[in-house]
Formats: C-alpha cells, structure tokens, sequence
C-alpha cells in the first residue's frame, strides 16, 4: 500500500512539470470547425486584455454571448484540459469578461498559441 500511494505521489508530481500538449482527437473533425470559427470570434472580440500572474483575463466585445463564451470553453478545455476557465458578466448587462490561467509557464502558452 506504501508503494501505490508513493507511485501516485510521483505521478502527481511529474505531472505539474507535463509539457503544454493539446489533444488533438478530443474533437470531431465537425466540433473542430466549430471550435476554430468560435476561437476567431472570441479573440477578434476582445476589447481589452489585463495579464495575470498565471495567464490573462480579457473583456468581450457585446457580439460575443455568454452562451459563445461558454461554448468556446467546454470545447477548448476537452483538447487542452490543462486551462483553468473563469467567467464573468457584470451586473445590469456589464461587460463580459473570460479569464483564462493554468499552472506555472501558460501564460507564455497562451501568448503563443492564441498569437498576441
């Protein structure tokens, strides 16, 4: 039992040092279209940009929906499981904002994957 428990200590361990790898055959070929077509339409939306810590937070332009948003992720964290998502739409309709971190080095990910 000592064992299993240091193997799964290890294992989770190893795991936060894992290279950012997106899993490609996480999507239909269908979902993919869907997804690149959402992805270009929520980083053309993109009003304004804060940098976080850990990754970035950006305020949506109105075309976007909260419904848009929130499809984009459920999408995007299937091939890349390794973002934390957040949402955010302030009150009496404000803004909508999207934040998206993970662990140490995504930021560097995200500014390269998303090209900004």
């Amino acid at each position: 039992m000592k064992t299993l428990a240091a193997v799964l200590l290890s294992c989770c361990a190893l795991a936060a040092d894992w290279p950012f790898a997106c899993n490609l055959k996480a999507l239909t070929p269908d979902q993919r279209k869907h997804h690149e077509q959402h992805t270009i339409a929520l980083f053309s939306a993109i009003e304004e940009r804060h940098e976080l810590k850990d990754g970035y937070e950006f305020r949506l332009a109105s075309p976007v929906t909260l419904q848009d948003a929130a499809e984009w992720i459920d999408l995007e964290g299937k091939c890349c499981p390794f973002f934390d998502f957040q949402l955010e739409r302030k009150r009496e309709q404000g803004p909508l904002w999207l934040r998206l971190t993970g662990r140490s080095g995504v930021k560097q990910f995200i500014r390269e994957e998303f090209r900004f």
